[in-house]
């Protein structure tokens, strides 16, 4: 009885693992960086936005696309990821939110047309 309950605890360790590794690095980094980055470390991190404007007040909106494409193979058809992330900025230059939306297609189309 005590193996089964090891195994189980196991299992649902090693599936709770795979969840994590499946997440985008920028998805980990986000959760961790909101409400305690500034824009410079953002950036240092993410690269620089493709996209900067001014949002009410005197925060700032950028705006940031992660594309990839595996070509696939004989069987399986090629797959694009495009993940794209909206991070609000205030006065003083921190984080304060972020939002993430993730594309999959089975063709290769860049984000800015999925």
């Amino acid at each position: 009885m005590k193996l089964k309950r090891g195994l189980m605890i196991i299992g649902a360790l090693a599936a709770l693992a795979g969840c994590v590794l499946l997440e985008p690095w920028q998805v980990t980094y986000l959760r961790t960086a909101e409400n305690r980055a500034t824009q410079q470390e953002v950036k240092e991190k993410l690269g620089a936005p493709l996209r900067v404007t001014r949002s009410e007040g005197d925060g700032t909106e950028w705006y940031y696309e992660f594309f990839d494409y595996d070509p696939g193979d004989r069987i399986h058809p090629g797959v694009s990821w495009c993940d794209q992330y909206w991070l609000s900025f205030d006065d003083r230059a921190l984080l304060r939110r972020w939002q993430h939306k993730e594309t999959r297609e089975t063709t290769r189309i860049p984000c800015s047309l999925l």
